[in-house]
């Protein structure tokens, strides 16, 4: 019997990404009510979905972990992009993961998976999940 290789992290983290964003449509948060919510459930579903860049990110960390991703590769960060108006400022947010020392954003509005350096991202801020899907929350 073969026994065949189990799957990358950045075929995990494409195929999730790809999930997520199938039925995804951008929505604002009410002003000053900024909530992270993972629409894992919906996608499942084959639902259709809102939400923002937060939620979108949250939705693609929480469906690669359950297709196999290893949590402590995973990522979720506060990022500076040339592509986030208007102020360009720290305002967007993605999830990243670590593979052979090759940083990858995936869960971002603004493109499917890719790695960082072609992303235009500039990294502020990140949390780890590697303790389990209920840290985002204290993001």
């Amino acid at each position: 019997m073969q026994r065949t290789a189990a799957p990358s992290l950045v075929s995990l983290i494409r195929q999730a990404d790809r999930e997520a964003r199938r039925r995804f449509t951008y929505e604002y948060d009410p002003p000053r009510r900024d909530t992270w919510v993972s629409h894992a459930e919906e996608v499942r579903q084959g639902q259709s979905w809102s939400g923002d860049c937060d939620d979108l990110g949250s939705t693609a960390l929480e469906l690669a972990v359950e297709m196999g991703a290893d949590p402590a590769a995973l990522y979720r960060a506060r990022v500076a992009s040339p592509v986030c108006p208007p102020s360009q400022a720290f305002d967007h947010y993605v999830a990243l993961a670590l593979e052979d020392d090759q940083w990858w954003v995936f869960g971002d509005t603004f493109a499917p998976a890719q790695r960082l350096s072609r992303s235009g991202h500039q990294v502020h801020s990140s949390a780890c999940v590697s303790d389990g899907l209920h840290s985002w929350e204290l993001w």
